[in-house]
């Protein structure tokens, strides 16, 4: 954003692992280390990130959020964001299928 120029955004769609629906779905930061390609991108359904041990970062609508132990983070469904500097990250992420969520 800096050079004014708007990142591609990719969507993501909520996919439950094995096609069966689950309104609610759990994983870690090395699941989403593994997962992660870097982009920038806007899901379909809600992420509650809460970081036990390390530091990162995510952009949450082009504003950068500092993450550190003991800290919890959500992501509306919709909301653009990218993570960044994720490698020393340990904890859990919930992954919630907004239809779900009132």
């Amino acid at each position: 954003m800096k050079n004014g120029h708007v990142p591609k955004v990719r969507q993501v769609a909520y996919q439950p692992p094995g096609g069966m629906f689950a309104p609610v779905e759990m994983m870690s930061f090395a699941t989403l280390r593994r997962l992660n390609d870097g982009s920038t991108q806007r899901a379909d359904f809600h992420v509650l990130a809460v970081v036990r041990r390390g530091q990162g970062g995510i952009s949450m609508d082009f504003s950068g959020h500092h993450l550190a132990a003991r800290s919890v983070t959500w992501i509306p469904a919709g909301v653009v964001h990218r993570w960044s500097d994720i490698r020393d990250l340990a904890g859990d992420i919930v992954l919630l299928d907004r239809k779900s969520v009132v």
